[in-house]
C-alpha cells in the first residue's frame, strides 16, 4: 500500500496540488486532506496517516499546537511541516513541537516529495541552509537574536500586531482577555529591547512584509 500521507492546509490549491502530486508516487498514497485543526483531529479518529505535511497557519488555529496534539496521540506519525513563515524562526520551533522536519512552500513539489521519505524513515528533513545554521548555533544559544527568544504565543501576539490588529482582536483570536495581550507585549517589548508600542508595530510590520 506504500506510505499513507495525510495534507493539511487551508490553500485549496495548495492541498489539492499537493495531494495529486502524492498520488503520482507509486510508493506513496493520500489518506485524507483537511483544512482545520478541528478537521485533521477528526479525521484522526478514524486513519492514522503514516505522514502529515502541515501548514503552520489554519482557519481555526496555530500548526504548532496542531504538531504538538498530534505527536502526544499518535506517537508514531511524522509531520513534515510545509510554510511560508520563516524558516530561521519557526523551523527549530517545530522540530521542538514534534515535528520531522520543515520545509518553505517555495520548495518545489519535488523536495517536498523527497522530505516525505527521509522522515517516514527517521531522518529529519531541513533546507541545506537551515541545517548549516542550526549546527552553527550549537553550543551558542545566548547568541540568538530577540525573535529567536520570544515564546510561540509571543510569535503569535507579535506576527497579528504587523498584519494591524489591535489587542482586543488578538485577545477575541487567541481565546484569551486583553490583559492577558498587553503582558504579552511587554514581554515581547523587553525581549526585543523596544521601548514604545510605535515602535513594536513598526518592527512587527517590519517582520511581515
Amino acid at each position: 500500500m506504500g506510505v499513507s500521507v495525510a495534507v493539511v492546509d487551508d490553500h485549496p490549491l495548495i492541498r489539492r496540488g499537493l495531494a495529486e502530486a502524492i498520488r503520482e508516487e507509486s510508493d506513496l498514497n493520500v489518506a485524507w486532506t483537511a483544512t482545520s485543526v478541528a478537521e485533521t483531529m477528526d479525521k484522526l479518529q478514524f486513519e492514522v496517516p503514516d505522514v502529515a505535511v502541515v501548514d503552520l497557519v489554519l482557519t481555526d488555529g496555530q500548526g504548532l499546537d496542531l504538531v504538538r496534539d498530534v505527536k502526544k496521540k499518535h506517537i508514531n506519525t511524522k509531520i513534515l511541516v510545509s510554510s511560508m513563515q520563516d524558516e530561521t524562526v519557526y523551523a527549530n520551533r517545530c522540530l521542538k513541537a514534534g515535528a520531522h522536519g520543515f520545509i518553505g512552500k517555495s520548495e518545489p513539489v519535488e523536495t517536498l516529495i523527497d522530505a516525505v521519505r527521509l522522515i517516514v524513515n527517521d531522518q529529519i528533513y531541513l533546507s541545506p541552509k537551515m541545517t548549516s545554521r542550526m549546527l552553527q548555533n550549537i553550543g551558542s544559544p545566548n547568541e540568538a537574536d530577540g525573535v529567536e527568544r520570544l515564546s510561540d504565543r509571543e510569535l503569535q501576539v507579535l506576527e497579528m500586531i504587523g498584519t494591524g490588529k489591535d489587542t482586543k482582536s488578538i485577545a477575541k483570536e487567541m481565546h484569551v482577555s486583553p490583559k492577558t495581550i498587553d503582558s504579552f507585549r511587554e514581554r515581547i517589548k523587553s525581549k526585543l529591547q523596544i521601548s514604545n508600542a510605535t515602535e513594536l508595530m513598526h518592527f512587527a510590520v517590519r517582520r511581515t512584509m
